[in-house]
């Protein structure tokens, strides 16, 4: 195999446990959401990225209300959510 597609068959490895432990944590997030709801009638979640889509299908599926907030994105190339999902770093970063 070409050490290009080595390398490739590596990050692939890699993005299959980021995904299998990401989805895991929706279960754990689903199962705080309910115990919580244990003690109130209404509870905020606040989430972002990756587990936005799943978490809220799993809440729905279980009958529970979801209302989704999203920022507003531009196709900028200056947009620091961007330039932090890229690897930039953030002001606060670069201050510590």
């Amino acid at each position: 195999m070409p050490e290009e597609l080595s390398r490739l068959d590596g990050f692939r490895r890699k993005m299959q446990k980021f995904y299998a432990f990401a989805f895991k944590r929706d279960m754990e997030f689903l199962k705080r959401v309910e115990k919580a709801f244990e003690k109130e009638n209404r509870v905020a979640i606040v989430t972002g990225g990756f587990h936005t889509t799943g978490l809220g299908k799993l809440l729905k599926e279980k009958g529970y209300s979801v209302t989704t907030v999203l920022p507003e994105m531009t196709d900028d190339p200056e947009c620091r959510y961007f330039d932090l999902l890229g690897g930039g770093t953030s002001p606060e970063e670069k201050e510590i």
